[in-house]
């Protein structure tokens, strides 16, 4: 996504339309109740895989997996919704 926003200010600053450019990536949190959450991340190409958002290994979110880290992630995110 990066090279998109990249591409589009070198345009702009040469005076090019701006190119429309979406992978599908998105992120949800889901509440399952009991302050538990779930938390599921993918986009156009790639279906939702467990592991660790948004440092892999680290976290502090689970993907695919009930937990209340979750639960306050989306506490604190509810704001964007």
């Amino acid at each position: 996504m990066l090279d998109v926003l990249i591409d589009n200010m070198l345009r702009h600053m040469e005076g090019l339309d701006l190119l429309a450019s979406f992978d599908g990536q998105a992120n949800c949190f889901v509440e399952s109740g009991f302050d538990q959450g779930i938390l599921i991340d993918f986009n156009y190409d790639v279906e939702p895989l467990p592991g660790k958002y948004p440092l892999p290994g680290l976290g502090p979110f689970s993907l695919l997996k009930e937990s209340p880290a979750n639960h306050w992630g989306k506490m604190m995110l509810r704001w964007t919704y």
